[in-house]
């Protein structure tokens, strides 16, 4: 039987990206997010990762805090930029 801290909990994650035009995804974010307060919507629409190497300093950073998944969710309707991020993690 797994213990209260073992195998039954899961740390999973979610990151946004924004690979083709970061600001209109981080305009995106912000604005979904702004039911939440203007405070919280910046606070996400500045974490949207819109370089190769924010999605790679992402990607450690969750690794290091020992996430078991990490879920990227785009933040604009592009299809080509979950092609470009499945070129930077794979």
């Amino acid at each position: 039987m797994p213990s209260a801290m073992g195998s039954l909990l899961r740390l999973d994650s979610i990151a946004y990206f924004a690979l083709g035009d970061v600001e209109k995804g981080r305009a995106n974010a912000h604005d979904y997010y702004s039911v939440a307060g203007e405070e919280f919507a910046s606070s996400v629409a500045a974490g949207v990762n819109g370089t190769p190497e924010a999605v790679r300093e992402t990607i450690a950073g969750f690794r290091e805090i020992g996430a078991d998944e990490l879920i990227f969710h785009p933040t604009i309707d592009d299809v080509d930029d979950v092609a470009r991020l499945a070129e930077i993690v794979f």
